[in-house]
């Protein structure tokens, strides 16, 4: 827990991109001791530095600048008081510790990119949380002395163990799998690996890629482990992970709002999800315009959180050779930059929603991002949307992904054509199964692997010091996907999965409401 001190303040300030002179760092702190923060300060102050950047502030932030911040956040009674966006780089990261079959949080400065230690410990700690979540299912938790309830129940081994084994004997194994250049496949675990025989096996649905953690069944006979099934790890409720978690773990984010009661001011809260916005299609900015007038119309401005999610570009992003953004060709960022200008002058148009709505701001895989595109993906830099926070009070530029958290609830958004990618890359002896939805795979992967993003960082590649902010454990309460395709919504094991759809090529987009937790597809004529 941090304590209020200067020092403090400045640092948190500082990474929010502040900085305050010394006689407004003196007021900001008796503000803050008044306010009784002591500990529970960096939120509040993080509020504050972003209204200071909204209102396109530069240099050292002046007295008579913080209190304008601090009078706009006390008068304006937002709607967003206790509604946070949570970007990747400030999700918790916790540890399982296996001698004591615990979770510990990780002290570790919080670093976007990892050293050798981070890359070895992407896939460990993976395999980690799947294997404590599968001993909890009914299937693998053995009595310990009423051996009448133990018939029938497996046991997960190691795959050192398999030399032991006996001949015909079936054993159940946990581990990563994957194909060699040779074309023989191979599984793995945490400790030692085998050559696999996949002509007789049966699995389960689901899509199953190269570097997935499956649960398999089989007998070893002449150095191979010949499969009979496969499956993947067992999924397990929100309920039943916070269960046997302590409740005290915050794996979200910003929990210490959570036990707020909502009142009736946030019931009208309304969020709008819009994805794939190509800013350069003048039939997607008249389409904005509609979308604007309408929603301003029917709902008060002040309830209103727009997510815009990309890509905003038709054409990808050209990088070049160049490693800064100063250095692109001047058309590459004049492109992006009219694409927002065009944005901030439909938004002006209505003052309501310029002035009290909330915009976020997601990239999506096309859009222009420090390293390009590897997940988790860092934000638009300000350098192309300078217009649209001097426009619109309420700007947040977020990663991909993000996590929003109101009231109790936790939101989870991502933009990537992660369906499209897992089945590519779906391993030739294991092909997506067509008895199902084909959509129902995808989720279902993507809740058995606790993973947005389960398919092999050579295909997407990760910061691997921020693997953890692409889990998904325990469940949140709500899944929003933004693929680039139609919309769709499903759900598995009590989580909803939602899609909105491409608002440039189907014109839909998303309307969710919080507080009855129920949403529609809506589509423009």
């Amino acid at each position: 827990m941090t304590l209020l001190t200067r020092k403090s303040l400045i640092t948190e300030a500082r990474l929010k991109g502040c900085a305050f002179s010394k006689a407004s760092i003196e007021e900001l702190e008796r503000y803050l001791r008044a306010q009784r923060l002591d500990t529970n300060f960096k939120e509040t102050v993080w509020l504050l530095c972003d209204k200071i950047k909204s209102a396109n502030r530069t240099g050292s932030v002046s007295v008579d600048q913080l209190r304008e911040a601090i009078d706009a956040l006390n008068t304006n009674e937002q709607k967003y008081d206790l509604l946070f966006v949570i970007p990747a780089n400030e999700t918790p990261k916790f540890v399982y510790d296996t001698t004591r079959n615990v979770f510990h949080k990780c002290t570790n400065k919080n670093l976007i990119v990892g050293g050798a230690r981070d890359k070895a410990s992407v896939y460990r700690d993976r395999f980690e949380l799947l294997l404590q979540r599968a001993k909890r299912y009914d299937l693998f938790v053995k009595p310990t002395f009423d051996m009448k309830q133990a018939q029938g129940k497996l046991e997960i081994s190691t795959v050192s163990s398999l030399d032991g084994t006996n001949s015909g004997q079936t054993v159940t194994i946990m581990g990563m799998i994957y194909q060699k250049d040779d074309g023989n496949y191979v599984m793995e675990d945490l400790n030692n690996s085998v050559p696999v025989n996949l002509e007789n096996v049966k699995y389960t649905p689901g899509l199953f890629v190269e570097s997935a953690f499956i649960v398999a069944q089989g007998q070893f006979a002449d150095g191979v482990y010949h499969l009979s099934g496969v499956g993947m790890p067992p999924a397990e409720t929100r309920q039943k992970s916070l269960a046997a978690i302590s409740h005290n773990l915050d794996f979200f984010g910003m929990a210490e709002h959570k036990g707020k009661s909502e009142d009736e001011s946030h019931h009208n809260t309304l969020f709008v999800v819009l994805a794939d916005i190509f800013l350069n299609d003048p039939k997607v900015i008249v389409r904005l315009r509609a979308l604007f007038g309408a929603i301003s119309a029917s709902e008060d401005p002040s309830c209103v959180h727009f997510l815009l999610v990309g890509n905003f570009m038709e054409v990808p992003f050209n990088y070049g050779d160049c490693s800064n953004f100063t250095q692109f060709s001047q058309s590459e960022r004049m492109k992006y930059t009219q694409g927002f200008d065009k944005l901030a002058d439909v938004i002006s148009e209505f003052p309501g929603l310029a002035t009290k709505a909330h915009f976020t701001v997601m990239p999506g895989p096309h859009d222009p991002t420090i390293g390009g595109f590897v997940l988790p993906q860092p934000p638009i830099p300000n350098i192309f949307t300078t217009n649209l926070r001097r426009k619109v009070t309420n700007v947040t530029a977020t990663t991909n992904p993000c996590r929003i958290r109101f009231f109790t609830q936790e939101i989870v958004f991502f933009r990537d054509d992660i369906y499209r990618k897992m089945r590519r890359h779906c391993l030739p002896a294991l092909p997506p199964q067509a008895s199902e939805e084909s959509y129902n795979h995808l989720v279902k992967t993507l809740v058995d692997q606790a993973h947005l993003s389960p398919v092999p960082i050579t295909v997407t590649p990760i910061y691997w010091a921020q693997d953890h902010a692409l889990r998904l454990f325990p469940l949140p309460d709500l899944v929003v996907t933004c693929d680039a395709s139609e919309s769709w919504e499903t759900e598995y094991m009590e989580c909803p999965f939602l899609n909105p759809g491409s608002f440039t090529k189907n014109n839909t987009f998303l309307m969710y409401h919080p507080h009855t937790r129920k949403h529609q597809f809506q589509q423009m004529r």
